[in-house]
């Protein structure tokens, strides 16, 4: 991470991205050395340079990781709508929309959110053609009989 933000200085204030992902990195690196409270500003500080079509997957991250678990789940769920894929093309890797359904749904269990089983049942349609020993998908279907065993007591 060091690298990359090293990599950015020649172009720091030419470009509104190039301050987001100096932010951004500054956040993570900070993150990874345990300096939550610093993360979190300079994390904040992306997110409010970043345009409206950015899913702040990052801070949401770092909101969780903080245990600011109610904020950090509704970032997640307002990325992991189907039709954001549409807004803005993915420039992250295969699985990303994947993985911002399966943390808010997580998210949303561990907050005891009415829709959580409804989160999990979304992500399991959206991987109903993958592998079926994923770990996600174990993890999804576990956590759907752990809130069908919860409903039933």
């Amino acid at each position: 991470l060091r690298q990359a933000l090293a990599a950015l200085a020649p172009y720091r204030g030419e470009q509104p991205a190039e301050a987001v992902d100096a932010a951004r990195l500054q956040g993570e690196i900070r993150l990874a050395e345990g300096h939550v409270a610093g993360a979190l500003a300079r994390l904040r500080q992306a997110s409010s340079l970043s345009d409206a079509f950015d899913d702040r997957e990052y801070l949401a991250h770092a909101l969780a990781a903080a245990g600011d678990l109610r904020p950090a789940e509704r970032l997640y769920a307002r990325a992991a709508v189907p039709a954001r894929v549409w807004m803005r093309a993915q420039p992250e890797l295969p699985g990303w929309y994947a993985h911002l359904a399966f943390q808010a749904a997580r998210l949303a269990q561990q907050l005891g959110l009415p829709d959580a089983r409804v989160r999990w049942e979304q992500f399991l349609q959206l991987r109903a053609h993958a592998d079926p020993g994923l770990p996600g998908v174990r993890f999804a279907q576990q956590a759907l009989r752990q809130l069908a065993a919860a409903a039933h007591q």
